[in-house]
């Protein structure tokens, strides 16, 4: 889980991967529900407002990167190619 901390997950923000290493989510996770499963707040990629709302599975989370803040999400997302940008 790169990113998370020793903080915990709650608060942080996430890209979340295909099978192929492209883009699947983005998305700041909400709330932990159970020692296994989180609520995240998911984001529309074109305008970045919010979306769905998603119970995802801890073991989902692994694979996930982690950031800080939006704005790190954003430019980790701004700074790929639009061939990486257009895998997810």
């Amino acid at each position: 889980m790169n990113g998370a901390g020793s903080r915990g997950l709650c608060g942080l923000w996430f890209h979340s991967f295909t099978a192929a290493g492209g883009f699947e989510w983005q998305g700041r996770v909400s709330a932990q529900i159970a020692p296994d499963t989180y609520l995240v707040q998911l984001y529309e990629w074109v305008i970045g407002t919010p979306g769905a709302l998603q119970l995802v599975s801890l073991d989902k989370l692994r694979t996930c990167r982690f950031y800080e803040t939006d704005e790190a999400m954003r430019a980790s997302y701004t700074n790929l190619s639009p061939q990486q940008q257009s895998d997810g």
